[in-house]
């Protein structure tokens, strides 16, 4: 698991698995895509129509003011034109603002909240999309765009500052409105556009998070998956069949990645081990032969961006655990980002050493 994120929240009920051409993680039997009807699928959309707050923080709504707000509070365009060239305001968008001081403070990926807000607040009947919906629901991004994702009409025209339309020539079904007014495509409908969309890493991370947080159902998401027909239709069914809900962070999804792409085993996902009286999870690796491979990142799903010291507890846990023949790999975000055959011959390597002492049952490659 992370070291940098304390509480994890677990769905309340385990989703099954139906896309096993590989072995189901955890020992989880899943079901045929065929047997879920649409009707099921419309049922999760209407479910996450039910999910009322954005992520988007209650700063954001404080500081992110439109033209129309600040003018009804006595503000003169002049004013606002001055503060501007002073370096007092910083104009996120024609017509929106924001304190100058206030915008250099923020990380990168809130500047990216603040910019989908100030999009609202200058078209407030936009519908997001893709990166920018995901964001929305709280859903892990491995990238943050520059540009803003939404929705548009086929008879769209022009183009809008920081804006990235994706065009349509029907109206989008199912839309999740949030109590502050902002509006963004389904939790299913944003997984897919994202997999039909980004690449393969990206999406699966944008997946992965959807599972792990309880907002979408695998069996749904994998039937979403699957019945695209069209553009992006195989990158679609890649996404369904490498997705996990098991994953915490993006880096545990991108280590597992590393390992499927490679053709070596799926590896069991937060394997739980007793010593001497005491419960361990372990992010990831393969049970059997003792092998446990640990992501050390400080994001966490439903956590972004937290930070918990957690250090003396993880050596003291992996001395236990080694004294008990388990082998430790650790990895950082600049390990599965710049090194991955680095990885997956270190991996390969391991899995050799402890099979000549565990023997080679159960695990397959996918």
């Amino acid at each position: 698991m992370d070291k940098d994120g304390e509480r994890v929240i677990v769905p309340s009920r385990l989703h099954q698995f139906s896309l096993l051409h590989r072995p189901p993680p955890n020992g989880i039997q899943g079901t045929s895509v065929s047997k879920l009807s649409t009707d099921l699928i419309e049922v999760a959309l209407r479910a996450d129509r039910q999910h009322t707050h954005s992520m988007i923080s209650d700063e954001i709504f404080t500081h992110v003011k439109h033209r129309d707000e600040l003018l009804n509070a006595g503000v003169s365009d002049a004013t606002l034109s001055s503060k501007v060239r002073k370096g007092e305001l910083y104009r996120l968008r024609p017509g929106v603002y924001c304190n100058e001081q206030w915008w250099l403070g923020l990380k990168y990926y809130e500047r990216y909240r603040a910019h989908i807000f100030a999009v609202f607040l200058a078209n407030p009947e936009t519908i997001f999309t893709h990166l920018a919906a995901a964001t929305l629901h709280g859903l892990a991004i491995l990238n943050v765009p520059e540009l803003i994702d939404v929705h548009t009409r086929v008879q769209s025209r022009g183009r809008g500052t920081l804006i990235r339309k994706h065009y349509s020539s029907t109206p989008v079904s199912s839309v999740q409105t949030y109590e502050s007014g902002l509006r963004a495509t389904s939790v299913i409908r944003t997984v897919v556009d994202c997999a039909r969309f980004l690449p393969h890493k990206d999406a699966v991370v944008v997946a992965d998070s959807a599972l792990n947080q309880g907002l979408a159902s695998y069996d749904v998401l994998a039937a979403a998956l699957q019945q695209v027909s069209g553009w992006g239709y195989i990158k679609c069914r890649r996404v369904a069949e490498t997705m996990s809900p098991h994953a915490e962070s993006p880096g545990e999804t991108l280590l597992r990645l590393i390992l499927v792409d490679a053709g070596l085993p799926w590896p069991d996902e937060q394997i739980q081990v007793e010593v001497r009286g005491k419960s361990f999870r372990i992010d990831l690796g393969y049970k059997h032969l003792k092998i446990a491979l640990e992501f050390d990142g400080n994001i966490k799903y439903t956590e972004f961006g937290a930070r918990v010291d957690q250090e003396n507890l993880e050596r003291y846990r992996e001395s236990l655990l080694q004294n008990e023949g388990w082998i430790f790999r650790r990895y950082r975000w600049t390990d599965v980002r710049q090194r991955p055959h680095q990885i997956v011959k270190e991996i390969k390597r391991v899995i050799e050493q402890q099979q000549r002492m565990y023997g080679t049952e159960e695990k397959q490659p996918v």
